[in-house]
């Protein structure tokens, strides 16, 4: 299958590569970046004159450049050169809509796939993504072994729901980095080494506080007619949580330090639990 690829940064770089030296593909490349265009010819890849060379010889074409306005600027661009049935697949993390916008500027004859990706630049060179696609299954499948190249597939659903999973993958992962550096905050403010910090927090299982979260079949709460048993874990646990962090807030306060990524925990904490308490007043 030959391959369009536009966008060599650090993610796509190790994605071309994968599918420069996987016997199944061919990959025509294109980047504003010669230095990086070389790079993947030598590793194997072809160079593109411009992004009509791409449109008019490659199916798929697979964008992986930085954000919103350039995945549709990039369509907008390729629109006029593309045929009937080639296939357009994002990585670049963006939203739903711009995935809708892109699919209506090239209309119903292509077909647009949103493929997230997760698994950093070191997953993109050595072929270990994990790849959130959205769109129809069957032309997903048509694409399996340009995506074997440099990972592992799971489809989300229809169109938009690859984002969607990729959005919400980043959301918990960039949350949790903020609860951390607060942490460290309280931590550092109270004198606390936080070398010794890092070495309890790697020896208590705070990875099982959040398979407790991502582990429930719902972000719902627990049904009201569920068994006592389970009613009265989630309330119990979550209410010591919330506990805790009243207390870490406290000491926050004490400590004249404003942690807002604890305050939106304690406000959504027991949520985390599946438990949703009565309305106060």
């Amino acid at each position: 299958m030959r391959v369009g690829f536009i966008g060599l940064g650090d993610m796509g770089s190790g994605i071309a590569d994968c599918l420069a030296r996987s016997d199944a593909n061919d990959v025509v490349v294109f980047d504003l970046d010669q230095q990086r265009v070389d790079a993947a010819v030598a590793q194997g890849a072809q160079a593109a004159r411009d992004l009509s060379e791409v449109a008019q010889d490659a199916d798929p074409i697979v964008l992986c450049v930085v954000n919103d306005h350039q995945v549709l600027a990039l369509v907008e661009q390729m629109a006029p050169d593309l045929l009937p049935g080639q296939r357009i697949v994002v990585h670049s993390t963006v939203t739903p809509e711009t995935i809708a916008t892109c699919q209506a500027i090239v209309g119903d004859g292509n077909a647009v796939l949103d493929v997230g990706i997760s698994g950093g630049p070191h997953g993109a060179r050595e072929g270990t993504l994990v790849l959130m696609a959205g769109g129809d299954k069957s032309v997903l499948d048509e694409l399996a072994e340009v995506f074997n190249a440099y990972g592992q597939t799971i489809h989300m659903g229809p169109q938009g729901a690859g984002m969607a999973a990729k959005l919400a993958r980043n959301l918990i992962g960039y949350v949790a980095m903020a609860a951390a550096h607060e942490g460290m905050v309280l931590a550092e403010a109270a004198g606390v080494d936080l070398g010794k910090l890092r070495e309890v927090v790697e020896s208590t299982p705070v990875k099982l506080q959040f398979d407790v979260t991502i582990g429930r079949d719902s972000a719902r709460p627990v049904p009201d007619d569920a068994d006592r048993a389970t009613l009265e874990f989630v309330e119990r646990y979550a209410r010591l949580a919330e506990k805790d962090l009243d207390d870490a807030l406290a000491f926050a306060d004490d400590l004249q330090l404003d942690l807002p990524a604890a305050r939106g925990a304690r406000r959504s904490v027991a949520g985390a639990f599946g438990w949703h308490p009565e309305p106060s007043g």
